[in-house]
């Protein structure tokens, strides 16, 4: 976005209005189309006795145990991002914090649920509760616009300044809670970033704009 805005000196609302407003009606199209989809065939399936209808469908959100898992999960990589973020400064590595991310959700994990288990349905064998990394931590800074976890060859130092996309998420028994937010990262460990000025808060302004569309 920073490239791209200062390559056509768009404002925010330019930019935005240009690019983003169609992408998100068809995105919204498509997965409506494709939950309806979905809903008609199961429903289908469960009419006609077919063998598809046995599927064991997952307890959703109003199941209390469902929603404890979500919460403590959301708990987790909250707190791994306070953690990454006090960890930000000029020549911090990209690397060093991504591996902080995940070794914090990862130990933070080991210790919940630790008597937990499931029954296989077709042995009836007891399994460890499954938790943990559900996705791995992404430092992502200035032009990358997410998802970036470097090769140790590849790392990359910040700078006083840098606009970085933290993302990262947590599971525990399958059930994640993911967040990303975006930061600048200041001179020293612990302080409150300098305020940005010019093209690049355009850019941020964009993406502010786009997310909220």
């Amino acid at each position: 976005l920073i490239k791209a805005v200062e390559l056509f000196d768009f404002s925010a609302k330019d930019f935005t209005r240009l690019i983003f407003p169609r992408f998100t009606r068809d995105w919204k199209q498509t997965m409506a189309e494709a939950d309806s989809t979905a809903a008609a065939a199961a429903t289908a399936a469960i009419n006609a006795g077919s063998a598809d209808a046995d599927i064991i469908i997952s307890p959703g959100p109003e199941d209390p145990n469902v929603l404890t898992k979500y919460k403590d999960a959301a708990e987790i990589v909250n707190k791994t991002l306070q953690e990454i973020k006090a960890e930000l400064c000029d020549g911090a590595s990209v690397i060093d914090l991504c591996v902080l991310g995940d070794k914090s959700i990862q130990a933070q994990c080991d210790k919940v649920y630790t008597k937990a288990f499931n029954v296989d349905p077709d042995t009836g064998e007891k399994k460890k509760l499954d938790k943990g990394i559900a996705f791995p931590t992404n430092i992502s800074p200035n032009q990358i616009a997410c998802h970036l976890s470097p090769l140790s060859s590849d790392d990359i130092k910040l700078k006083t300044g840098d606009l970085v996309k933290i993302d990262l998420g947590c599971h525990i028994d399958g059930y994640i809670a993911t967040l990303a937010v975006s930061c600048i990262v200041p001179e020293k460990k612990g302080e409150a970033a300098a305020a940005v000025s010019g093209k690049a808060v355009n850019a941020i302004q964009a993406a502010y704009v786009a997310a909220e569309a």
